[in-house]
Formats: structure tokens, C-alpha cells, sequence
């Protein structure tokens, strides 16, 4: 059953391995609390990995972008994955612009940090530094 205000429906589906959450609307501070009690209760009572589907999210501040990447690690630390499986172009910009592309569905897993490999030689001196992904989780 939907469960929302006039700015904000969601929606939980569940399937045998895992469970969908469908957002419409603004996600903002008005309505983090809702938010918040949604991924809550998937956390704590439903069985595998979490699916959002924010499709027709037409707007996403920082206290909802915070809000999920804290079920994201929450779920991390219980085994299971947080992936955004479908979301509005406004929901991808603000991902893109955070550095957490990693939980759309069709982006590769995050290399954890980068650290400078090498300066360029003198002889070479318009060369780039290499990146390269280096283990641990970014602070």
C-alpha cells in the first residue's frame, strides 16, 4: 500500500530475495522522517538485498542523499547491498556530482581511493600522473 504525502509516495514490494522501494515525488527534509521509517523497517524486516527505484523522484536534497547512503552502509555491514536500480536524471546529476555512482545499478563497484602511482619524469614533464585505486574504505 502507498504510503506518503501529497509531495511523496512510497511504495515497498516485496519479492523472494529481496525488496523494492518505490519513491515518487520530492525527497527532501519535510519528508526525511518517512524516508528514513521506510528503510528502516526494510532493514530490520525484510529478507535480502534492498532495490530503490527512483524513477520519478523529481527532486533529492542532502538529508535524503544521507539517509540512503546510511542504509547503504548499514546494509553493507549486515551482508546485504543497497542498489538504486532506476532513477530520474536529477537523481543521477546529484550522484554524479557526490561520487556515489556505485549504487546505481549499472555502475561498476567504487575503487575505494585513488593515490598518485607515479610523478612524471623530467625528460617527460607533460606527462599526467596515474591513478590508481589502492585498498581500504575512503574516509
Amino acid at each position: 500500500m502507498p504510503t506518503g504525502s501529497p509531495e511523496l509516495c512510497i511504495r515497498i514490494v516485496h519479492h523472494a530475495s529481496r525488496t523494492s522501494i518505490v519513491v515518487e515525488g520530492e525527497l527532501d527534509l519535510a519528508n526525511t522522517s518517512v524516508l528514513h521509517s521506510h528503510l528502516d523497517y526494510v532493514i530490520t524486516d525484510a529478507p535480502g538485498d534492498v532495490e530503490l527505484d527512483l524513477t520519478d523522484v523529481t527532486y533529492i536534497d542532502s538529508t535524503s542523499l544521507a539517509e540512503i547512503l546510511d542504509a547503504s552502509s548499514t546494509l553493507l555491514d549486515l551482508g546485504r547491498d543497497l542498489r538504486v536500480t532506476m532513477a530520474s536524471a536529477i537523481v543521477v546529476r546529484l550522484f554524479e556530482l557526490c561520487g556515489i555512482t556505485h549504487l546505481l545499478a549499472d555502475s561498476p563497484p567504487p575503487a575505494q581511493s585513488s593515490t598518485i602511482a607515479s610523478a612524471p619524469s623530467p625528460e617527460n614533464a607533460s606527462a599526467r600522473p596515474v591513478l590508481t585505486p589502492t585498498r581500504g574504505r575512503a574516509a
